[in-house]
């Protein structure tokens, strides 16, 4: 309450200014720092294929030889089964069946048997040793014609082609390729090759020249 002029209080009182509000400052925002970056990852090297030869595109896997329970004979184990008999074969077929076999039959090639597993074959062990006694010559004649590349150690139907054409010059005897031999020389029976040079030529092969001691 006031007085006024007259001493008389006055019941009027004096506005009291507002308070300013409290002057808040803004703080002006701080850059953040970027987050630093991740390290690489450490993807998987890929390593390119090697490259293609034709050689290995040309190849063709191979069958192999499935033995059997009938290849088994008083506990022991046979390449061949018990009933198996040596066809009649010509000089080349014989060839073909030592170095390849016959997979379609299941008959792994003639080289790989032993006597056990013809034992039950009549004349068996003979033959496997007759047909060796022959192949040797035929790689011995190789090597007078120079031409030892083509004793392969994985054979084909075409690399024993190729051996016979390069050799059969030196088994041709002249009681086979003359007169009434002439044109069946090639279907003659492996046999007959053999006995002529074992037996009548004491293993000489023709055209080869032998020194005298």
């Amino acid at each position: 309450m006031t007085r006024n002029s007259s001493g008389s209080e006055s019941s009027l009182l004096t506005p009291t200014p507002p308070t300013p509000p409290p002057t808040t400052h803004l703080e002006s925002p701080t850059p953040s720092t970027p987050p630093p970056p991740l390290p690489p990852l450490a993807l998987p090297q890929q390593t390119a294929p090697p490259p293609t030869t034709p050689a290995s595109r040309n190849t063709t896997r191979q069958k192999g030889i499935v033995i059997s329970w009938q290849n088994v004979s008083n506990g022991n184990l046979c390449l061949v089964p018990n009933d198996f008999t040596f066809p009649k074969m010509s000089f080349v077929n014989m060839l073909g069946m030592w170095y390849c076999g016959d997979i379609s039959k299941n008959i792994p090639p003639y080289r790989l048997l032993k006597a056990c597993d013809v034992k039950g074959m009549k004349g068996g062990k003979q033959k496997i040793s007759n047909m060796r006694c022959l192949v040797r010559h035929v790689e011995r004649a190789a090597g007078l014609a120079n031409v030892e590349h083509l004793i392969m150690n994985r054979w084909d139907q075409r690399g024993v082609l190729d051996l016979y054409g390069a050799v059969k010059h030196f088994f041709e005897f002249p009681s086979l390729v003359g007169g009434k031999h002439k044109r069946r020389y090639e279907q003659l029976c492996w046999k007959t090759f053999y006995n002529i040079l074992i037996t009548k030529r004491k293993g000489r092969l023709y055209g080869e020249v032998v020194e005298d001691d």
